[in-house]
């Protein structure tokens, strides 16, 4: 079983999508299709479509077959991944080659996915039309497992930024008391005839206009993070449907 196994164009059967449910897109989507060997033979499998580049599309396969067989999915060529003599009770009791194909697709990947218990012996239709069933629904957990993953992230990148920019708000807030403070300090001493007046009058007019600036920044700020707490908002949806796909 050591035959390269390359994607084709060919889409076939059970197209399943839904719409994207952020800025960032989301494709929930699998179809039947089929893979080639060196011998340009067509091999049957299933082809799941992904919205991230195959760089992160490699990261969450390896997790994906770690966690399933325990196994080491190896890179074999460009783009090439093969988890040898493994097995999914998700597809069949069989051990075999799991031979993952990643293209590039638009700006995101085409993840072609087939299962070989033997050489020459493939999982498809006709040889093993119930275990060929079963894979698309492995697939599909590979999907939902690929996206889990990205918003689990990228939700996690926002909440740091959240936490950064809540932070420098807070910042703000204090040096704006302490500003205010020093104004009416001043202009008590103002009014009590100090001798200083004009000074005073000069430092609480670039006061007032430091605070009248933070105050600006602290309205910026509690902007990005109320847009950001909307992303949240749209991932948590997103992987919803995930989660039902």
């Amino acid at each position: 079983m050591k035959k390269r196994i390359l994607l084709t164009g060919c889409a076939l059967l059970a197209l399943v999508r839904l719409g994207t449910g952020t800025g960032v897109g989301q494709t929930l989507q699998v179809t039947a299709g089929q893979v080639r060997s060196e011998e340009n033979l067509p091999i049957e499998g299933w082809v799941a479509h992904l919205d991230q580049p195959a760089e992160y599309a490699e990261k969450t396969l390896a997790t994906f077959v770690k966690m399933l067989s325990g196994a080491r999915a190896d890179k074999r060529g460009k783009n090439v991944w093969v988890a040898p003599k493994v097995k999914f009770d998700e597809i069949t009791a069989l051990r075999g080659d799991l031979r993952a194909v990643l293209t590039a697709e638009g700006n995101g990947t085409a993840v072609g996915f087939s299962f070989s218990p033997g050489y020459d012996i493939h999982v498809d239709k006709t040889a093993y039309p119930k275990e060929y069933e079963k894979m698309q629904g492995f697939v599909k957990k590979y999907v939902k497992h690929h996206y889990t993953e990205f918003y689990r992230e990228e939700t996690a990148k926002i909440e740091k930024e959240v936490g950064n920019r809540r932070r420098e708000v807070e910042k703000n807030e204090k040096r704006i008391a302490k500003l205010r403070e020093s104004v009416t300090q001043n202009e008590q001493k103002i009014s009590g005839g100090d001798g200083k007046s004009e000074k005073l009058t000069e430092r609480n007019g670039k006061d007032t206009a430091e605070a009248d600036g933070l105050m600006q920044e602290n309205q910026r700020l509690q902007g990005e993070v109320l847009r950001f707490q909307e992303n949240l908002s749209q991932f948590n949806a997103s992987l919803q449907k995930v989660k039902d796909f």
